[in-house]
């Protein structure tokens, strides 16, 4: 469905990646600044602020892991198109497939 000029993806549809892996989103809180760019960009709508910092959307989850700042999140919904990533002024977010 048109969004703005944008086609949002269906996040139920898990997009099929070339080397058959789920995408990973790290998220380095201590890098973070809660600017909501991520936020913002998602062409999927993803990722959302919760008590002011960016997470993915709890709904859209497999698995999320914590070591140290840095939370790791299974996230089949996730396109991997990395604007999260290229937007992220701190480089806090690491999209990995």
């Amino acid at each position: 469905m048109p969004v703005g000029g944008q086609l949002l993806l269906d996040y139920r549809q898990q997009l099929p990646l070339e080397n058959g892996q789920m995408p990973i989103i790290k998220i380095d809180y201590d890098l973070c600044t809660s600017c909501g760019l991520c936020v913002d960009l998602c062409t999927i709508r993803l990722l959302v602020s919760e008590d002011g910092l960016a997470k993915p959307r709890g709904d859209r989850l497999e698995d999320t892991r914590r070591t140290g700042s840095t939370v790791e999140y299974d996230a089949p919904g996730c396109s991997a198109c990395r604007t999260c990533e290229i937007s992220c002024p701190v480089e806090a977010i690491v999209i990995e497939v």
